[in-house]
């Protein structure tokens, strides 16, 4: 699984990555899309360099930039090893995440994009992600995530399983969902429970 971190000032974002990485967590997702591209991209290289070149580091804009700015700064990170990013564009901008793929050197991911198995196959259509990322309970449910990741395996695209950030019933679906599915060998974003104040499930 990935831990996150939030988008936090270049210190406090190093010291939370350093964290992780003494935790155990072999892959950071690092939360970007709220500063100018000189800025995004002295964080990044923070990251990369307090965290060492073997652990992964992917970055997650939550649709943030516009094209010129995802271009500009994802054109500087080849040197940090990014393996993908998240949702770079806004959800219905397919055009320009294809256009964007095959412009940057960073892997581009699908997440807002992908919201049941239609919207999924309209990313596919596009060929506008190398990675698509399935949230089981906004997609449609445990067969629908499975048929998603069916459906892009026959693309060469990639998976990789996410929690909406529910309860520990729907993090354990989502868990059975990535462990029944050899296909998804990305880390998968479901260490989110510590994010509660309490839960269904207890030890």
């Amino acid at each position: 699984v990935n831990f996150v971190v939030g988008a936090l000032s270049i210190e406090n974002t190093v010291v939370r990555a350093q964290e992780a990485v003494r935790g155990g967590y072999a892959c950071i997702k690092l939360k970007v899309g709220n500063s100018h591209p000189e800025a995004e991209i002295e964080r990044i290289a923070a990251v990369r360099a307090a965290i060492g070149s073997a652990i992964h580091l992917r970055l997650d804009a939550n649709a943030g930039w516009t094209f010129a700015e995802a271009v500009a700064i994802l054109s500087h990170c080849a040197p940090y090893a990014i393996q993908y990013v998240e949702q770079p564009l806004a959800a219905a901008d397919l055009d320009g995440m294809h256009a964007l793929r095959y412009n940057v050197p960073v892997p581009v991911a699908a997440d807002e994009a992908i919201y049941d198995l239609e919207s999924a196959r309209r990313v596919l259509a596009n060929d506008a992600a190398a990675v698509l990322i399935i949230k089981p309970q906004l997609a449609g449910g445990l067969r629908v995530g499975r048929q998603i990741i069916s459906e892009a395996t026959q693309h060469g695209v990639q998976c990789v399983i996410t929690s909406t950030l529910e309860s520990g019933v729907g993090v354990a679906g989502a868990l059975h969902l990535a462990a029944a599915s050899p296909e998804v060998t990305l880390e998968c974003g479901l260490a989110t429970l510590h994010l509660l104040a309490d839960d269904l499930l207890i030890d």
